[in-house]
């Protein structure tokens, strides 16, 4: 673990102290290479799987085929075999004795026999013989109707007979007689045998119908694009054809990988066998595929496009690797130029004007030593500015505290006459002026706030008297939180010098913060004369777009007023941040402000 450790810090000692050049060169090569070997990599082993899939799906199409034909030969068999079995001519013909009379024999073999023969002649299932079956012994045997003594002692003929099954399919099956044409009974069939029935269910007979292996699976017997195609049995031994041997090899793989699947695929190496299940005949169709030289050719292609690929990152290498050095002999300059302009020199500028990013970079930095040379210059100014503003202060601080100590004599002369109520307007006064003139902060804390416009309201009543009623609902979490000041004063001062209207009319103002969203949500609500809508309006509009001027008539010279609120919100907190106002004549106004809530009081 420390060997490898010390040969990481090693590589890494000896990056760092390479160029930015080399670096980046080097960066490039492992961010494309890498990738594209990755990519490529990739790509040619999902090619090998997606070749082996698409050979598979392939394979399974052209079993589905041989299935569907198969299908539908089993189809128009049971269609023909039911047809005879429930046709009503014949079920007469096997329930009743028949009369040996010209015309019976005639109707017999015009009317019942000769449309069998007919349609064993001009069938689509190949049909290699059909053969009616009955016990009946007054009906002679003619065409393909035959007694049932002849097969009564076949094993395929006693199992179905005894059986509760109304048909069923026998394979593999030997046909049952020789045909006229030589074609020997010992032929492997498929035969499909279906009872003939009264509809009480009395047993009359049976249906047989022979198809040759050969026909059957007649679509096997083709050229499948190299692809071998046989037919197993449940047991998967191979029955179709019969030049396909079985080997214990072979018997292992089928056990193994089908198991009891009805369909599916497997690979075994570069062979992909894929196998279907026909259900009534309990066989599987299996199809055996070499994909060896297909995959082959796909990864010979992969190679070649790796190759490819690896080829044409070298050349975009080298590419980029002069395009970076050209980039990088420009950035050594600026680099120059700004060390000189670390010790000092200020009048040394970038040359070359180029549109590129690193001209755009020299650009911006000849504008920022402008600006600096600018700020130097004004910071010059300022500060012989702020000396020159430090003396007169220092001259004419002796203002305020004759103000604060000729309000004090006020104050005591009021108590010395006994005329306290006086004395506490006084006193609150003083306190409004020390709040307006002490401090040299933008902010106050919702507390402080609160605590003037109550001193106001004092001031107030002496005036107005009980005819102003004033309540604050502010939770004590919000009390430290910081706004500008000078916000609710002038807000309250408003509400009375345009709320009060009538001799007898009583003013309610109320104050209530609270915090939704993190923001800080102030209301001033009064119980004045209210606004005209459309007056309303129109101060909502120049709140929100301009500076206002008239709305509600405010003098700037005895308050600080809304417009001057207003401009302050949209400076500190930005133009989203303005009053609103809400009116009912007669009912009431609201003043809504928003603004984001400061929980730091410093």
């Amino acid at each position: 673990m420390n060997i490898i450790a010390g040969l990481w810090k090693r590589i890494s000692y000896f990056i760092s102290n390479q160029s930015m050049l080399k670096k980046l060169t080097f960066a490039y090569a492992i961010a494309i290479l890498i990738p594209s070997v990755t990519i490529g990599a990739y790509n040619y082993f999902q090619s090998r799987t997606y070749m082996r899939n698409e050979l598979a799906h392939n394979a399974r199409q052209n079993l589905l085929q041989i299935k569907y034909n198969v299908d539908r030969k089993m189809f128009v068999a049971e269609g023909m075999v039911g047809n005879i079995a429930n046709d009503s001519k014949i079920q007469n013909l096997l329930y009743y004795e028949m009369d040996f009379t010209p015309e019976a024999l005639i109707n017999f073999r015009k009317n019942i026999a000769g449309p069998i023969n007919y349609a064993l002649n001009f069938n689509d299932a190949s049909i290699y013989q059909l053969c009616v079956y009955y016990s009946n012994e007054t009906i002679p045997e003619y065409g393909s109707f035959f007694r049932e003594d002849r097969i009564s002692n076949v094993q395929w003929f006693k199992d179905f007979k005894s059986s509760d099954l109304k048909s069923m399919w026998i394979y593999p099956a030997k046909s049952d007689r020789f045909k006229y044409n030589g074609v020997s009974g010992n032929t492997t069939v498929f035969k499909l045998v279906k009872k003939i029935e009264t509809i009480d269910g009395k047993y009359l007979g049976a249906v047989a119908l022979d198809i040759l292996e050969e026909e059957m699976f007649s679509p096997i017997n083709f050229d499948n694009d190299g692809q071998d195609v046989y037919v197993i049995n449940d047991k998967n031994h191979i029955i179709y054809p019969e030049e396909y041997k079985n080997t214990a090899k072979q018997l292992e793989l089928f056990n193994r990988n089908i198991k009891g699947n009805p369909r599916g695929h497997f690979f075994d190496g570069d062979i992909i066998y894929s196998y279907e299940t026909i259900e009534p005949l309990n066989i599987k169709i299996v199809s055996k595929t070499n994909a060896a030289d297909m995959i082959s050719n796909s990864s010979s292609q992969s190679r070649w496009m790796i190759t490819v690929v690896i080829l044409g990152v070298s050349i975009l290498e080298i590419f980029t690797y002069f395009m970076l050095k050209i980039i990088f002999s420009r950035l050594k300059q600026i680099v120059k130029i700004m060390n000189a302009v670390a010790k000092g020199n200020f009048s040394i500028r970038i040359p070359g004007n180029y549109n590129d990013e690193v001209g755009q970079l020299a650009t911006d930095f000849n504008i920022l030593i402008e600006k600096i040379n600018q700020l130097i210059s004004d910071s010059i100014r300022k500060e012989t500015a702020q000396k020159d503003a430090q003396i007169a202060a220092l001259q004419y601080q002796i203002n305020p505290h004759f103000i604060y100590n000729t309000i004090d004599t006020f104050r005591m002369k009021m108590e010395l006459k006994g005329d306290y109520e006086m004395a506490d307007a006084i006193t609150y006064f003083g306190k409004m002026l020390r709040y307006n003139i002490s401090s040299n902060s933008k902010y106050a804390t919702v507390r402080e706030e609160v605590e003037y416009v109550e001193k106001y309201i004092t001031l107030q009543k002496i005036r107005w008297g009980e005819r102003i009623e004033y309540s604050v609902d502010v939770p004590e979490e919000v009390k430290s939180a910081r706004i500008i000041r000078f916000m609710l004063q002038p807000i309250v001062e408003n509400s009375i010098k345009h709320g009060i209207s009538g001799a007898l009319q009583i003013l309610r103002i109320h104050i209530k913060l609270e915090v939704r969203n993190n923001r800080l949500e102030i209301d001033v609500i009064d119980s004045g004369k209210g606004i005209p809508p459309e007056q309303l309006d129109r101060l909502n509009y120049q709140l929100k777009y301009s500076n206002i001027s008239d709305g509600r008539n405010i003098e700037n010279g005895r308050s600080i007023g809304l417009e001057n609120i207003n401009n302050r919100l949209k400076l500190f907190y930005g133009e989203q941040y303005y009053i609103r106002m809400d009116s009912e004549p007669d009912e009431y106004t609201r003043i809504h402000i928003s603004i984001p809530y400061d929980s730091n009081p410093g």
